[in-house]
């Protein structure tokens, strides 16, 4: 049976924050674009990687585009499995700040005709990467505070890479057993 697992905390200290939160200090309006109806921040790749081992290790094995992720107070991004995406390195950005009141669930058994069903919260510990499963159907509700999420974007489809291939390389590189996870 395939694992079907909707996230994994990457047990790895991300090397990339401060320059996350200078990138967001310096960004003027017109530097945000849309992307998957998110208000999305570009992010130069090639400098992250400079900086970050994992990262240039990732990019290096499956080439990415990467964004910071804005979601305004009081909106919610609602269920769907991604179109292209098989799977994402997430992070929750603080900024200095605490993280405000949000709620990010997986769900195995949404059907698109249930009104009820079982879900799977990801509590982001912030600053931490997460491999994210984006073929389990998962939706966002955000509460009292702008939602700041670092995101990746592989150049290979859902069809060519995906998160049960994608995170026993990542545990590999990391100085770990390769696992299974089929």
């Amino acid at each position: 049976m395939e694992n079907i697992q909707p996230y994994y905390r990457i047990p790895y200290l991300p090397a990339i924050n401060e320059t996350l939160k200078r990138n967001l200090a310096a960004a003027t309006e017109d530097d945000w674009v849309d992307v998957y109806s998110f208000r999305t921040l570009p992010l130069d790749v090639e400098s992250l990687v400079k900086e970050d081992p994992l990262l240039g290790w990732l990019n290096a094995a499956h080439p990415f585009s990467a964004g910071i992720l804005s979601m305004d107070p009081w909106s919610y991004y609602d269920w769907h499995t991604d179109e292209k995406r098989g799977a994402s390195i997430n992070m929750m950005l603080t900024c200095g700040g605490e993280p405000g009141h949000y709620h990010s669930i997986f769900s195995h058994d949404r059907d698109g005709t249930s009104l009820t069903g079982n879900f799977v919260e990801l509590r982001y510990q912030p600053e931490v990467y997460y491999l994210f499963n984006n073929q389990v159907s998962h939706s966002v509700y955000n509460f009292e505070k702008e939602r700041l999420v670092f995101s990746t974007e592989f150049r290979e489809e859902k069809d060519r890479l995906d998160f049960n291939s994608l995170g026993p390389e990542i545990i590999y590189a990391l100085g770990g057993e390769k696992p299974s996870w089929r």
